[in-house]
C-alpha cells in the first residue's frame, strides 16, 4: 500500500514538474527579443530617417528614432550572449540574477563630465539589489585602462567582436543604436528603458554635471524597483 502511494506521488509530481517545464518552454516561445525585434524595425526607420534627414528634418529623425525604441524596443527581453570579464565570474548575460543597468562604452567614446563618480556611488549603494555593469566595446587592454576608473561594485565586462561568437546579438546591440548607451533591465531580463547617456561637455561645471547625472541614474533606478515590485505582487497572486 505505502509503495502504491509513493508510486502515485511520485507520478504526479512528475505530471506536475513536466507541466510547468513545458509553461516556461512556451512562455520564454513567447518573448519577443531584443535583437529580433530590432532587426525586424531597423530597415524601415533607417530609410524613413535618411529621407527625413536629407529634407533637413533633423527633429523628424528624432522623433522616428524615440517612436522605435518606445513602441518596439523597450519590453523587448535582452538576449542572453558572452561577455569577457575583468573583475566578475560572470561570462554571459543569464549569470545575472537581479535587475541590471547596463551602459555601453568604447575606448573611442569616453563617458561624459559627472558619469563615473555617479555610476561609483550608486552602484555601491544598491548592490544587493541592482547590477551595474559596464559594457565596454573593445579589446581586454583597452577595457583594463578604462576599467581603473570603475569601483568594485560595478561589474565590467567588455566584447571583442573578433572572438564573441554571438555576432549576430553583438551586431544588434551595438551597430543598430550605437553607443553610449543605457538599458535598464529587469530580474527577468525585459527591457525597461534604453536611453542615451547625458553626455555632458566638459567645461560644464563638475557639480552640476554630477547631480544632472545623479537625477538621471536614480530615475532609472526607480523604474526598476517599481518593476520589480510588480513582479513580486503577481507571483504572490499566482500563488
Amino acid at each position: 500500500m505505502r509503495l502504491l502511494l509513493f508510486l502515485t506521488l511520485l507520478i504526479f509530481k512528475g505530471a506536475n514538474y513536466a507541466q510547468d517545464l513545458d509553461n516556461e518552454k512556451n512562455s520564454d516561445s513567447e518573448k519577443e527579443y531584443f535583437s529580433e525585434q530590432i532587426a525586424l524595425v531597423r530597415n524601415n526607420y533607417i530609410k524613413k530617417a535618411k529621407r527625413a534627414m536629407w529634407k533637413g528634418h533633423n527633429d523628424s529623425a528624432k522623433k522616428l528614432y524615440k517612436k522605435m525604441v518606445s513602441e518596439e524596443l523597450i519590453g523587448t527581453y535582452m538576449d542572453n550572449f558572452n561577455v569577457s570579464c575583468l573583475n566578475t565570474n560572470k561570462c554571459c548575460i543569464n549569470d545575472y540574477s537581479k535587475p541590471m543597468i547596463l551602459i555601453t562604452y568604447a575606448s573611442w567614446c569616453v563617458p561624459g563630465k559627472g558619469e563615473i563618480p555617479v555610476i561609483n556611488e550608486l552602484a555601491e549603494r544598491n548592490k544587493d539589489s541592482i547590477d551595474f555593469i559596464v559594457l565596454f566595446w573593445d579589446d581586454r587592454k583597452s577595457a583594463r585602462k578604462a576599467a581603473k576608473r570603475l569601483n568594485n561594485d560595478i561589474h565590467f565586462v567588455y566584447v571583442d567582436e573578433l572572438k564573441n561568437r554571438y555576432t549576430y546579438t553583438i551586431k544588434m546591440l551595438k551597430h543598430s543604436l550605437g553607443f553610449p548607451k543605457v538599458f535598464s533591465i529587469g530580474s527577468d531580463k525585459k527591457i525597461l528603458q534604453i536611453k542615451n547617456t547625458k553626455g555632458l561637455p566638459f567645461y560644464k561645471d563638475l557639480e552640476e554635471a554630477v547631480e544632472t547625472n545623479k537625477s538621471f541614474f536614480s530615475k532609472l533606478i526607480l523604474g526598476i524597483n517599481d518593476y520589480e515590485n510588480k513582479l513580486i505582487d503577481s507571483a504572490e497572486t499566482d500563488e
